[in-house]
């Protein structure tokens, strides 16, 4: 058996149907379709669109396109969602190094005949979308939203399709990772401004925030699934902390580590695995044993 569960497979298309119009976002760029009229196009225009941005920050971005430091053409999706007959994509462009420095909201009508979509603006800072095809915007009352960090600062960035208007609500200062939970919930991980990382658990619609742990270590949460876990680790040690009990305990430094049914996998090292422990998480107990090649090397109790 492998050691390592494999990783789950990327997601290659986003697509929005009404009768014969559609709007799909893949590889090639946003593709709207009207019955047999078609157009795709991965959007060069928006980052020198005056709609966006100013005199002086097109010059510069025409600047830095012509260096090679970055591309007018877009290089993902942040997040895609449909409300009524309209379709919205969030749509990311990245540097030389693949660094994201612009996302812009469109939208496609799903019962009109423009082949261009409708530029609708900028939310306030950036998502933390990475995917060459992301899934960050949500529906949050009658908004469309997105989890932000801008300098100084992090929360839900809002767009309401009615009022036309966007809005930011400052939830943090420092935010590292984040990852819904669901409709309205996700974890997230923070720099505190006194030193240590602070992870915790946040709700979207009323901003509350319930912070689970605290280390001057690196932090993360393994997964979105109950029981959460939080992994801390520092170049000698890593721990794994069941959020809703309280539980610990240690695991090798340099390990990998992922779910298995009600139980985790850890595999060592991380990249190139040599023997992997199956444990149970009520107490902590050896379930199963590996070696390199696969070979079971023992059975707990």
């Amino acid at each position: 058996m492998p050691l390592r569960p494999p990783k789950p497979e990327a997601k290659r298309s986003v697509a929005f149907r009404r009768n014969d119009d559609y709007a799909v976002w893949d590889e090639r760029g946003l593709t709207i379709r009207h019955g047999d009229r078609t157009r795709t196009s991965l959007l060069d225009d928006l980052p020198v669109s005056p709609r966006l941005f100013s005199h002086e920050q097109i010059l510069r971005t025409v600047e830095m396109v012509n260096s090679g430091e970055r591309s007018k053409n877009a290089a993902g999706l942040s997040g895609a969602i449909r409300i009524g007959r309209d379709a919205y994509f969030l749509v990311r462009w990245e540097d030389s190094k693949r660094r994201p420095w612009m996302e812009a909201l469109v939208r496609v009508p799903l019962s009109g005949k423009a082949l261009w979509p409708e530029v609708v603006g900028k939310f306030e800072g950036m998502s933390l979308a990475y995917k060459p095809i992301d899934d960050r915007l949500i529906p949050l009352g009658e908004d469309i939203a997105v989890v932000t960090r801008k300098p100084g600062a992090w929360g839900v960035a809002t767009f309401n399709p009615k009022s036309k208007q966007f809005d930011f609500h400052g939830m943090g200062d420092d935010l590292l990772s984040y990852m819904s939970t669901g409709r309205k919930s996700a974890v997230y991980v923070e720099k505190t401004a006194f030193g240590p990382l602070q992870a915790g658990q946040v709700d979207l619609g009323t901003g509350q925030r319930s912070p689970v742990f605290e280390a001057r270590a690196n932090v993360r949460f393994l997964d979105t699934e109950h029981p959460l876990f939080v992994v801390s680790s520092t170049p000698g040690s890593a721990r794994v902390h069941n959020v809703e009990t309280g539980a610990e305990w240690s695991i090798p430094p340099n390990s990998g580590i992922a779910r298995a049914g009600a139980n985790l996998l850890v595999w060592t090292p991380a990249d190139a695995p040599k023997t992997a422990t199956l444990y149970r998480t009520d107490r902590w107990g050896v379930v199963a044993r590996w070696g390199e090649k696969g070979e079971a090397l023992g059975v707990g109790r």
